[in-house]
Formats: C-alpha cells, structure tokens, sequence
C-alpha cells in the first residue's frame, strides 16, 4: 500500500461479513442482518460455533470454543498470529485488502526478473487482484482441512501449529492446490494434478511443490517474484528489523522459524527467502539497507555459490553479513 493511502478503521469494523465471505467462511444473516453465524475461522469448525452481532456501526464476534472475540481487526490479527498493538496499520491494510474496501491497494513492485522460466508466458507477475483470488481458497483449505495440514507438515518436518501460522490470508504464505488443478508444462501441454500439492504464495507468483512426482522440475513456478519469501515483514514500521536470516528456499525458511528464530533472538529478526541459489535480485537490496544479513546456506556448492554471490551483491548495502551452517545430527547405530 503506498504510504499515502489511508483505511479508515470505523469503516473496516463493518466488514465481517465480506471478511468472512474472502476467507472461504461465508456467514448465514439473521435477525433483519444484525446477527450472524459462520464456521470459525480459528479452528476445525463442523458446526458453526462463531457469532457476531452488529452493535451500533461494528459487529462484534465471538467464538465460543476459542473464548475469544472482538472486530474483524482482531479476527485477521488472531488468523495470521500477530498483535495489533504492534502491527495494527499492517492488519487493517489486509484486511481492507481481503474485502475490496481499498480498491486502489496494490503492491510495489520492487523487481521485474523472470523467476518462471518453467511456464511459458509466466515472466511477468500475477496480477494482485487475479493471485489473491486464485490462492485465498487455497490457503482456506489448508487452515480448514487438519488432515491435509498435518501430511504437509509431516513432509516439510513442521509442526502442525507451525504450518497453519504460515499460512496467512494474505502476503507470503502456504498454500494446497486443489484436486484436478491444470497446470502447464514447459512445451505448453496441460497436466491436471491428482492430488493436493503445496504452494508456495508470494508477491507476484507461487511455486507448486514437485507436482509431478520425483522428476524434474522440483518446482514448478507461474509469475514472477516482486521480493523475496516473507520480506514483508521488512516492510513494516513496527518491529523493526535489524537481523535478517536470509536462506535458499521457503521449505529452509519455515524450517527456520520452526526452530523459532524469528522470535527466540529478538523482536527484530526474521526469516527471508530466495527462490532459489541464484534468485536473489539486485533490485531488493533497499530491503536489506542497514541490516544484519546471516547467511544459511545449504551445505553444498550451490548453498556456496548462492553465498558468494549474494553477498557480493549485498556488501556496502547491508550493515554487516555473517554465514552460518547447518550442523547434520549423526547417525545413531
């Protein structure tokens, strides 16, 4: 959102209902549309246990189950895991996003590079608009349905918990294909996918996860990434950032905030993402301005080419750069 555009908060408190719609939880209106019901967004919910009221020009939610309640503000903080005392302009920017009430919001494009040479005709990147309305159901399914999350997660080496926290209504998240996607190989032949497989969702694009068994490509990217994976949180006025733990891939960073390096450390550390050992673009060095860069290279000679040039790139730039490694457990006889 540019710095420029407001959202109003009175206004936002009136969108429950188009909140819940965009989210896959479209709610049942009762009581001349002053009351409504729906599956809680929060968790697994066969029966409708979330309820909101309209009082005066806000509806109010609660969900019995979860013991908590409030505006849709507080509903989007509590989906993404976050806190609006600290990041109340982000939330209310998503959420505004979510139900159209800023139409003009749009994301900044901070690079043009083409990181999907594996579809034709996918080197530009995906529309806002088109990537929030392909994916939103995507990421539904995957908050919804705790059997699939849990396989996903058993893949990735994720808890469930943590899975389900990167999988956020908007911005860099996780995301489930659905049943019978048609997704374009590289001579322009389409392949239905047979089975759910994981997305990862970006700013411009997202990748599917091996869609087509254990061959190459291991990934199969469609747009083009504006910034890399989870460097939103570099964008934000609030906590600011001084340690940027920068890896390869999505799958190493989910691992690393497994690990909880994103709040273990300090409020100002986050885990950031290239697409790849070569996928880091010039044009992103302003995120990194003034910051800590630690490197978490994979232990191989592309981790070693992916440091040495990124490095290079961003020396004079970041305020200081470290490498770690990743330590292998040995093999217990």
């Amino acid at each position: 959102m540019n710095s420029s555009t407001f959202v109003d908060a009175a206004a936002l408190k009136q969108q429950l209902p188009a909140y819940l719609s965009a989210i896959g939880h479209p709610p049942v209106m009762h009581a001349s549309g002053t009351r409504l019901t729906a599956r809680c967004p929060l968790h697994p919910d066969n029966k409708p246990s979330f309820s909101a009221v309209m009082e005066g020009e806000v509806w109010k939610w609660f969900c019995h189950p979860c013991g908590i309640g409030g505006t849709v503000i507080e509903l989007h903080a509590a989906r993404s895991g976050r806190n609006t005392n600290v990041e109340f302009k982000p939330i209310c920017e998503e959420v505004a996003a979510l139900t159209g009430l800023d139409a003009g919001m749009a994301p900044a494009p901070l690079a043009r590079r083409t990181m999907a040479a594996a579809v034709p005709k996918a080197s530009k990147a995906m529309d806002a608009e088109e990537l929030e309305r392909l994916t939103t159901p995507w990421r539904t399914r995957l908050l919804q349905d705790s059997a699939l999350c849990e396989e996903f997660a058993r893949e990735l080496g994720l808890s469930p918990d943590t899975l389900r926290r990167l999988t956020t209504p908007s911005l860099d998240a996780f995301g489930i294909t659905p049943p019978g996607f048609i997704l374009p190989k590289a001579d322009g032949t389409p392949c239905t996918l047979r089975r759910p497989r994981l997305a990862y969702i970006g700013d411009g694009g997202y990748k599917i996860r091996d869609p087509f068994g254990t061959g190459t490509p291991r990934f199969w990217k469609v747009g083009e990434l504006r910034r890399p994976w989870r460097s939103h949180r570099l964008l934000r006025s609030a906590p600011t950032i001084t340690d940027v733990h920068l890896v390869e891939s999505e799958s190493t960073a989910a691992a690393l905030i497994e690990a909880r390096f994103e709040n273990s450390f300090h409020e100002g550390a986050c885990v950031v993402a290239t697409s790849g050992c070569h996928g880091f673009d010039p044009a992103w060095l302003p995120l990194f301005a003034g910051r800590r860069v630690h490197f978490w290279p994979d232990n191989d000679a592309a981790g070693q080419r992916f440091f040495e040039e990124t490095a290079s790139l961003l020396h004079g730039t970041a305020r200081g750069i470290c490498r770690h490694q990743f330590q292998t457990q040995p093999a217990i006889s």
